[in-house]
């Protein structure tokens, strides 16, 4: 249920801060602010009132809420379907959500519960621990090249950091010992050149040590950005490891360097953010 709020920016698209945990608000609020600014668009203060659950009431969530300095919504309803319909309900282009490591299975803030709110939802997400500090100004972001089909969603939200936030980009690989796979590396490095060069856009590359499968882990523990760029794993393509240990962004938005984490689903369809 939409809750009574101040007069929204006249503008179509906004970024969402999803606070989850009221008390915690700062948290995703520093980084919203930053985004939003960077990319010159509005921004909504959201939470949540998810029966299945912990946290307070719909009309507590509401008094809380109504003291922020900014447009805010309070929206009951099972998170994952609140999410999912956040870029038509509110002109979503990315959301900014918390996750701690330490939270119960019921709080919206615990890992694996995030992340199956978050399952379908069909804009870039981004994940934090910590409220933005002046040791973090996400000019550093990084993402990870492999041999296998890289999305395009993912190159053009390091193209947006780049362009909108002044942010360097760094491209992290492995080198392959397989013929086979150092080719189809090589044509997913043309065509990230190709498109970065068409919008003037330069980036370094980092040579990862290691062979693990899980090379975005390896990204935040060796390349230390401000921001690491990521794709959730597809479901159809889960292996053993991700039922014993988890998906590797289980375990990448709750990295013990705190860095932050921008995921994206898996989609047939291709989401460009109007600039």
């Amino acid at each position: 249920m939409p809750s009574t709020q101040p007069s929204k920016p006249k503008r179509d698209q906004f970024v969402i801060a999803n606070v989850a945990d009221i008390a915690r608000a700062e948290v995703v609020m520093s980084f919203a602010q930053r985004i939003a600014k960077a990319l010159d668009k509005g921004l909504i203060a959201l939470h949540i009132v998810d029966p299945a659950l912990d946290g307070p009431s719909a009309e507590e969530a509401e008094q809380a809420m109504s003291r922020a300095s900014l447009p805010y919504m309070v929206l009951k309803g099972a998170t994952r379907q609140v999410v999912t319909d956040l870029p038509t309900l509110l002109g979503a282009v990315i959301v900014v959500t918390a996750v701690d490591p330490k939270a119960p299975r019921r709080s919206p803030l615990n890992p694996a519960t995030m992340l199956v709110g978050f399952a379908e939802c069909k804009v870039a997400y981004l994940v934090v621990q910590q409220p933005l500090g002046v040791e973090n100004t996400l000019r550093h972001v990084s993402l990870s090249v492999d041999h296998r089909r890289e999305s395009k969603e993912k190159l053009l939200w390091a193209s947006y950091m780049a362009r909108f936030n002044h942010s360097e980009v760094e491209v992290c690989y492995r080198d392959y010992r397989d013929e086979g796979l150092r080719q189809r590396w090589r044509n997913n490095m043309v065509f990230l050149k190709k498109m970065f060069t068409s919008l003037g856009i330069g980036f370094s590359m980092c040579e990862l040590s290691g062979r693990g499968a899980r090379i975005d882990l390896d990204v935040v523990a060796q390349a230390r950005p401000d921001m690491i760029i990521s794709l959730a794993t597809d479901p159809r393509e889960r292996d053993v490891a991700d039922l014993i240990v988890g998906t590797q962004e289980r375990q990448l938005v709750v990295n013990p360097q705190g860095v932050p984490v921008l995921l994206l689903n898996p989609r047939d369809d291709l989401y460009v953010l109007c600039d």
